[in-house]
């Protein structure tokens, strides 16, 4: 075999083996970094996630704000609603203010529940002589959740009073210089009450202590009428509703 046939040989050998050990080589590097190109992917994949739920956030959000700002209470005209802090022109605090029955208030809170995702900061209430209570309530708004549980803002538990007539009497009335006041008895119990009394036991309050009858109210702005010595209502059997 001449030299230049080895010659030929070896530098196809050597070309061959060339190419096996870069092949190799190229198999090993990756080797080495398939775990570190697999971690950066895996990141850049997180992050775009992050950014498609934070882009998803921001537009539930802004689709709040709209609903609060839309809020169908305006009908209510003993409620006033104010914005009393903003973020990033979004309201972040409201506040609602009225005097209302518990019924109608209740109704509120369940409207405001169901339509935002908002919290208690501040809560003001006080009773008014006529059963209404003045409210006063800054809610704190947060970020959009689903299956939110319901808060109870009311002052008092709420529901619907059972009135017996049996349980109540009414034995006399008598006039001062600046009221008139009531000796009334509840389930054994007798008191002396004027225009204003709250009896948290029972759920009502005195609305009026008139000659012959007092009337009372109940925390869902009912009212009933209990005459005098019978401790009965005017239809003789039960307490009598006159409003709701």
């Amino acid at each position: 075999m001449s030299r230049f046939k080895c010659s030929v040989i070896n530098m196809a050998f050597l070309r061959l083996l060339n190419g096996r050990l870069i092949l190799l080589i190229l198999c090993l590097q990756l080797v080495i970094w398939y775990p570190f190109l697999f971690s950066a992917y895996d990141d850049w994949k997180r992050e775009e996630k992050k950014l498609a739920d934070a882009w998803l956030r921001w537009h539930k959000i802004q689709r709040q704000d709209d609903r609060l700002l839309a809020m169908p209470l305006s009908d209510l005209d003993w409620l006033s609603q104010t914005v009393i802090n903003t973020r990033n022109r979004l309201v972040t605090g409201w506040r609602l203010e009225g005097v209302a029955n518990m019924t109608q208030w209740q109704l509120v809170f369940e409207r405001v529940q169901e339509t935002l995702a908002v919290s208690v900061m501040e809560m003001d209430w006080q009773r008014q002589v006529d059963g209404r209570w003045q409210g006063a309530i800054e809610l704190g708004v947060q970020l959009p959740a689903v299956n939110r549980e319901f808060e109870n803002w009311l002052p008092t538990p709420f529901r619907r009073p059972h009135f017996n007539a049996r349980d109540w009497r009414l034995f006399s009335t008598m006039k001062s210089v600046d009221r008139r006041s009531a000796l009334m008895q509840f389930r054994q119990k007798q008191y002396w009450l004027h225009e204003g009394s709250w009896l948290p036991e029972a759920g009502v309050s005195v609305l009026a202590v008139l000659a012959d009858r007092v009337i009372l109210v109940a925390k869902d702005g009912s009212q009933y009428t209990l005459l005098i010595t019978t401790g009965r209502s005017e239809n003789d059997s039960l307490l009598q509703e006159v409003a709701d």
